[in-house]
């Protein structure tokens, strides 16, 4: 198993919500997908996903 060596989407940063959600939607919804097409290799151990709405 490689460690997370700052690929796409690492980090603080990650990746914009609407990117992301493209790209689970591209993948049909599958999120897994979506990661390997970024990593074909990647091996998925575990997914964070974080969000979070403005306050007005």
């Amino acid at each position: 198993m490689r460690p997370n060596v700052g690929g796409p989407g690492s980090g603080e940063k990650g990746f914009d919500g609407v990117q992301f959600k493209a790209m689970v939607d591209a993948a049909g919804g599958d999120v897994a997908a979506a990661v390997h097409r970024l990593d074909p290799d990647a091996v998925i151990v575990g997914l964070e996903i974080r969000t979070w709405t403005r306050k007005y």
